[in-house]
């Protein structure tokens, strides 16, 4: 059997090479489309000795689709089913439904392939297949010819319904369907695979749409976490809609033990307090700038400092007085340690993500337990009391968007000059456009937070303003197919050749050296840059941000409004072109700017950390009188 499977495809790949694949097109295209063919159908088959199981093999054809950039409309997609594809193919396919769903799934993915469309033959595709399974010869050409769009109309969708969103390479899909699906790993991590590719190329949507089936499939926490995580990048996720999964995500994953627990400590309300912070990174970038010079500048007569630390590092700067490497140890173990150091108030750094200590927070082992930086959202789970933002994140009449207490203060600082090396951020460049001759937007932000629509507006922004570049400078385009994909989605908008600079990854350095080139730095959405942004602004670029209807397209505004630049912040994606030529317009502004950026961000409100760290410690006093007043 499984001899005549692996001659068959062999033939198979012989036969669509020579009647297929002649031609300009077809000589690129062959050696990927016989791999194709050889290994799923042959190779792998034979390899596994097994009957393929079309339950456990077939990745549904919409993220086929998907995966090209074609995006189906609401009814189109009710109405797309892997039974009923199935079904449409049955008849090509008789008594092998597994293998009809391998050749339903590679149909779909040339059909949407530009390449295969110039060749002319996606027509041709589903017959092709009944042809293959049936030995009939290639040549009956009226027998086997089934149009694309009978297909269309047997999914109930007209071919209008589709919208193209972005191509992708075919050989991305055929990589992961080969080494990932049809190797037997299972479906949700193909799943969860795939909305790692999207979300790092701009589709943060349908990265959603895949997490929620890998969880469908997996229930794995952490891929519970991913998709928080997405709908916080994704434009079409609401308030509501995070808060609606947050909460199932925290009632399953994270049910309530040891609530009404009693605490063996002293119970002074103006005792010094002991305070734990966790996190995985105490070391890096985001921490260095906001969290050590926090635990840092506690007032030592009040306030008692454990780190547990979960990466193995040195406190090189001395910011707790107790540190703790806890790495090693699963939660139960580290319940144990927080219990042991009679902790008053334990403060999650690490966010909801993989490496969160909140399935230790979950026996409630500190009497006041809240979330702290790294995730501009609700939480969702019951243990954690409080959540840490600005006034500006979180207005007060979004707090019912909050499972947990909304801890709201005025100023939440930064600072670059105390943990850090002396010479780690280069000095400010002259401004670029005085030697080119032109203006240069950039935005040295990750990938994950871009898309489509702001892409549209960046391309809108550039095209105001003659002769200006965009120099887009990101981690994940160091892979080839990554800036592909970008690149087309640009030139759809209208932005290509040598007004577009796409770069991928260099040392953080070179990444900081490089704001030499850039004039006017454009935020991130729905996502605005943390980090990014900061470093923008220290290096003396401007950062045009747009306001939001969430946290984490409000972290800008904050930014800019303590660094007394409300002139940068747009309220719409009208302003935010509008406002971003006009400072491409305005050198006297940017010049003064990037002259005296490092001495205006010292003096304000942005970089005051010491009224930071009082309003930090006057809101760590009141939450421990709380909850002495209801303390069992």
């Amino acid at each position: 059997m499984f001899t005549s499977l692996l001659q068959r495809a062999n033939s198979a790949a012989r036969l669509f090479s020579r009647n297929v694949l002649r031609g300009p097109f077809g000589r690129k295209l062959k050696p990927l489309l016989r791999r194709f063919l050889k290994k799923t159908l042959g190779l792998l088959i034979c390899k596994n000795r097994n009957k393929p199981d079309a339950a456990s093999i077939c990745l549904p054809v919409e993220h086929f689709f998907l995966f090209l950039g074609i995006k189906l409309d609401a009814a189109a997609t009710q109405a797309w089913t892997l039974e009923r594809i199935s079904g449409l193919l049955a008849g090509a396919m008789p008594g092998n439904t597994a293998i009809a769903g391998i050749y339903r799934d590679f149909a779909a993915t040339v059909i949407g392939h530009s390449a295969i469309r110039k060749l002319g033959v996606s027509q041709k595709l589903v017959g092709l297949t009944y042809s293959i399974w049936t030995g009939k010869p290639f040549h009956a050409k009226a027998e086997i010819e089934v149009p694309v769009n009978r297909l269309f109309a047997g999914l109930a969708f007209e071919p209008a319904s589709v919208k193209v969103i972005a191509l992708r390479p075919v050989d991305i899909v055929v990589d992961i369907v080969s080494n990932s699906i049809y190797l037997g790993q299972r479906i949700d991590q193909a799943y969860s695979d795939l909305a790692s590719r999207f979300s790092v190329c701009g589709q943060p949507s349908i990265a959603v749409v895949l997490l929620r089936k890998a969880f469908a499939i997996s229930h794995n926490p952490q891929v519970h976490d991913r998709l928080l995580h997405a709908m916080m990048l994704a434009p079409d996720s609401s308030n509501q809609s995070m808060l609606e999964e947050a909460v199932v995500s925290g009632k399953l994953h994270y049910p309530e033990m040891h609530q009404g627990r009693h605490f063996d400590i002293d119970r002074n309300p103006e005792k010094r307090l002991r305070i734990g912070y966790t996190c995985c990174f105490f070391y890096d970038l985001g921490t260095r700038i906001a969290h050590l010079p926090l635990m840092l500048g506690h007032d030592r007569k009040n306030f008692e400092v454990f780190a547990y630390s979960d990466e193995e590092v040195r406190d090189s700067f001395h910011v707790a007085d107790t540190w703790r490497n806890t790495g090693h140890l699963d939660d139960e173990q580290f319940a144990k340690l927080v219990l042991d150091d009679r902790i008053d108030i334990l403060v999650e750094f690490n966010g909801r993500g993989g490496h969160s200590r909140f399935g230790a927070f979950a026996k409630r082992i500190a009497p006041v337990q809240m979330n702290f930086g790294n995730f501009p959202a609700t939480t969702g789970i019951p243990q954690v009391d409080y959540t840490v933002a600005h006034s500006i994140d979180v207005p007060e009449f979004e707090d019912c968007f909050y499972t947990e207490k909304v801890a709201r203060f005025d100023c939440m600082a930064v600072y670059y000059e105390t943990c850090w090396p002396q010479d780690f951020f280069p000095e400010v460049a002259p401004p670029p456009y005085q030697k080119n001759g032109y203006i240069t937007f950039g935005c040295f932000g990750g990938s994950i937070k871009v898309n489509e629509e702001l892409i549209e507006c960046w391309c809108n922004i550039v095209n105001r303003v003659p002769d200006s570049r965009l120099y887009f400078k990101s981690m994940p385009l160091s892979e080839p197919s990554n800036m592909d994909a970008f690149r087309q989605m640009f030139a759809r908008h209208g932005l290509s050749g040598n007004r577009l600079i796409l770069e991928g990854a260099s040392s953080h350095r070179t990444m900081l050296e490089l704001y030499s080139q850039v004039d006017i730095a454009l935020d991130t959405f729905p996502y605005n840059g943390g980090n990014t942004s900061l470093e923008a602004l220290w290096q003396g670029i401007p950062v045009v941000t747009l306001k939001g209807d969430r946290w984490a397209a409000r972290l800008g505004a904050r930014f800019l409004i303590q660094a007394g630049l409300p002139r940068l912040i747009a309220e719409s994606w009208d302003e935010f072109v509008a406002i971003s030529v006009e400072v491409a317009a305005d050198n006297a502004f940017r010049d003064e700017f990037r002259k005296n950026s490092r001495a205006h961000l010292r003096k304000s409100v942005l970089f005051n950390m010491p009224l930071w760290i009082q309003q930090t410690e006057t809101a760590y006093r009141q939450m421990w009188r709380d909850w002495l007043k209801t303390a069992v």
